[in-house]
C-alpha cells in the first residue's frame, strides 16, 4: 500500500514553480487545443475530425478529444467565448490561466505516478525523490509542456502506470494501458514494437499456453482500441487521414536532430561547394520551410532523394535488429534463475521493457518520416527510467542524450525574453540536474549478493573525449541560434544557425545512441542483473 501523503507538499511546490510560467511565450500549439475544446464542446461527436472552421484541426486519436471534451465543461464555466468555434485565435487571461492550469495538474498526475513507480523501484526513500525530480522537472518537458504548450506530461504518467503494473506482473493490464495511451496521442506508436516483442516473449511464450496467453493480451488491447474508435468507425478513414498525413515532407520546418538533419546539412554544404543553381535546389527542407511529398520531385539538391519507402525500409531495419537482439538476449541462466520468482524479478521486467522503449524511440526518431524535434522526448523519458540503476558508462551516455535533446529543443523558445531563461537553463542542465542522478552500487556490495556479478558490469567507456566535444558544440550552436537574431548580421542567412543546431545535435545524440546500442548488446546480461537486485541490495 502506497502512502502519498509526503508527495502532497512537493506537489504544492511543483505546482507554485510551473505556474511561474503562465505568461511566458506559447506557440500555436496553444490555440490547437482551445480549438479543440471549442469543436468537441460545440460540434456533434461525428464531425469531430470533419470540422475545419480553424486550420487547425483535430488529429489526435479519439481519446485525447474526448479529455479536451471533459475540459470544455470546466472551460464552458470560465470563460464561455474561449468554447466559440469562430474565436480563433481567442487568448483572454481566464482562456491563458485555465489551459496552463490544465498543464499542470497533468504533471500532478505525472509526480505521483513517477512516486508510485519508484517507489517499488528503487529502495531508499532520498533516492526515490531524486528520481521523481528527474522526471517532473525534466528540462525538456519544462520546455516543450510548461512553456511551448503541449500535454504530455499526463500522458508519460500513463506510461508509468503501465510500467507499474510491469512492475506487480499484471501484464495484461500493463498492456491494456498502454492501448489506452496510444489511444491518446499516436506517437506512442514509436514503442508499440517494444511492447509487442516484450509481450511475446515475457507473457505469451513463458506461458503453458501460448495460444491463450496471446489470446487473453490481443482480446484485452483489440477491445480498449475498439471502445475507444467506436463513436468514430462509420469515419475511420477521415479519421485516420487526420492522424496520418502522410502528405508531409522528409523534415520539419526545424529539423529534428537525427540522420536525415545530417543528410539535409551535407546536401547543403554540397550545393554551396559545387555550386549547384538554386532551380535544381527544388525541396523546402533545405530552405527551413515545410511542403507536402510530391513523389517524382527531387528531395535534395545534390545527394539521392530520400522517399518514404528509404525512410520505412531504414526504421524497419532498425526494429528487426531491436527486435533480434533482444530475443536472443536470454540474459544467462543464472541471471533469469536468479531473478525468477523472487520479490524483485518484476522490477527486472521494468528495465528490461523501459530498455526496449528507448531503443524503439531511437530507431523512429533517427529513421522515420518527418519526425519533429520534440519527439526526443520518446527516448529521454524512459531513460529517466534506465538511469536510476545504471553503471556509470551508461549514465554518462544518458546524461549526454538528456543534455542534447534539451538543448536541441531551444529554437522552440524563440523570443527575447525568453533568452535569459535558456542560459540559466544551460547551466542549470550542466551543473544541477546531473546531481540529481544516484550513486551506482557498488560492485562490492552487488558481489555480496551475487557472487557471480560480472564486474565488466562496471567497466566504463572509451574516453568520452568525441562525446563531449560534439556536446560542446551543440552548446554554443544552441546559444548562438538564441542570440543569432540580435546581431548586425542577423538578417543574413536566418535559417543557418538552426542549421548548425540540428547538425551538431544530430553527432551528439547519433554517437550517443550508438554507444547506447553497442553497450546493451555487450554487458547488457550483466546490467539487466544489476538492476533485479536493486531492491535487494544493502542500503
Amino acid at each position: 500500500m502506497y502512502h502519498f501523503y509526503p508527495v502532497v507538499p512537493y506537489a504544492m511546490l511543483l505546482v507554485a514553480v510551473k505556474l511561474l510560467a503562465t505568461y511566458c511565450y506559447r506557440s500555436t500549439d496553444f490555440e490547437v487545443h482551445r480549438n479543440w475544446l471549442a469543436v468537441t464542446s460545440k460540434s456533434d461527436v461525428a464531425e469531430w475530425y470533419v470540422e475545419n472552421t480553424s486550420q487547425w484541426t483535430l488529429d489526435y486519436p479519439p481519446n485525447f478529444a474526448y479529455f479536451e471534451r471533459g475540459l470544455a465543461y470546466v472551460a464552458d464555466w470560465v470563460d464561455p467565448a474561449m468554447t466559440e468555434v469562430d474565436n480563433l485565435c481567442y487568448a483572454s487571461e481566464a482562456t491563458v490561466i485555465f489551459q496552463r492550469v490544465t498543464v499542470v495538474l497533468g504533471d500532478v498526475f505525472l509526480l505521483f505516478s513517477a512516486y508510485a513507480l519508484f517507489s517499488v523501484l528503487v529502495p531508499r526513500e532520498s533516492a526515490v525523490w531524486g528520481a521523481v525530480t528527474q522526471l517532473v522537472f525534466h528540462p525538456g518537458l519544462l520546455i516543450v509542456d510548461s512553456i511551448h504548450f503541449q500535454y504530455n506530461s499526463f500522458l508519460y504518467a500513463l506510461l508509468l502506470i503501465s510500467f507499474w503494473f510491469v512492475s506487480q506482473k499484471q501484464l495484461v493490464a500493463a498492456g491494456i494501458v498502454f492501448a489506452v495511451l496510444v489511444c491518446f496521442k499516436h506517437i506512442f506508436l514509436y514503442i508499440a514494437p517494444a511492447y509487442l516483442i516484450f509481450m511475446l516473449k515475457r507473457f505469451v511464450f513463458a506461458s503453458n499456453n501460448p495460444v491463450a496467453a496471446f489470446a487473453t493480451v490481443g482480446t484485452a488491447v483489440a477491445a480498449t482500441v475498439l471502445l475507444c474508435f467506436a463513436p468514430f468507425l462509420h469515419q475511420m478513414d477521415v479519421v485516420l487521414a487526420r492522424m496520418f498525413p502522410w502528405g508531409r515532407g522528409l523534415t520539419h520546418a526545424y529539423w529534428a536532430p537525427n540522420v536525415y538533419a545530417l543528410y539535409n546539412t551535407a546536401d547543403v554544404l554540397l550545393q554551396k561547394i559545387m555550386r549547384v543553381e538554386a532551380e535544381r535546389a527544388t525541396c523546402v527542407n533545405t530552405r527551413g520551410l515545410v511542403d507536402n511529398y510530391v513523389p517524382g520531385e527531387p528531395t535534395h539538391a545534390v545527394l539521392p532523394s530520400i522517399t518514404p519507402k528509404v525512410s520505412l525500409a531504414l526504421t524497419a531495419g532498425g526494429l528487426l535488429f531491436m527486435s533480434y537482439g533482444y530475443w536472443k538476449l536470454r540474459g544467462n541462466g543464472m541471471l533469469w534463475r536468479f531473478a525468477q520468482g523472487k520479490h524483485w524479478d518484476g522490477i527486472y521486467l521494468v528495465y528490461e521493457l523501459a530498455l526496449l522503449c528507448a531503443t524503439s524511440s531511437i530507431v523512429f526518431f533517427t529513421f522515420s518520416w518527418h519526425v519533429h524535434e520534440k519527439a526526443i522526448l520518446m527516448v529521454s523519458i524512459p531513460l529517466m527510467v534506465l538511469v536510476q540503476c545504471v553503471p556509470p558508462s551508461l549514465s554518462e551516455v544518458i546524461n549526454n542524450v538528456t543534455q542534447a535533446g534539451t538543448l536541441s529543443l531551444y529554437p522552440l523558445l524563440f523570443e527575447p525574453a525568453e533568452l535569459p531563461f535558456k542560459v540559466c537553463l544551460t547551466l542549470a542542465l550542466f551543473f544541477v540536474y546531473p546531481l540529481t542522478y544516484p550513486t551506482p552500487i557498488p560492485l562490492e556490495a552487488l558481489q555480496t549478493t551475487i557472487p557471480k556479478a560480472d564486474s565488466q558490469l562496471y567497466a566504463h567507456l572509451p574516453h568520452l573525449f568525441v562525446d563531449r566535444f560534439l556536446l560542446g558544440l551543440t552548446v554554443a550552436a544552441a546559444l548562438y541560434q538564441s542570440v543569432h537574431a540580435f546581431l548586425p548580421w542577423g538578417g543574413v542567412y536566418p535559417f543557418l544557425p538552426l542549421i548548425a543546431l540540428s547538425a551538431t545535435a544530430a553527432a551528439s545524440l547519433l554517437l550517443s545512441f550508438a554507444r547506447l546500442v553497442h553497450f546493451c548488446s555487450t554487458v547488457c546480461c550483466g546490467w539487466l542483473l544489476h538492476c533485479s537486485v536493486l531492491a535487494h541490495c544493502p542500503t
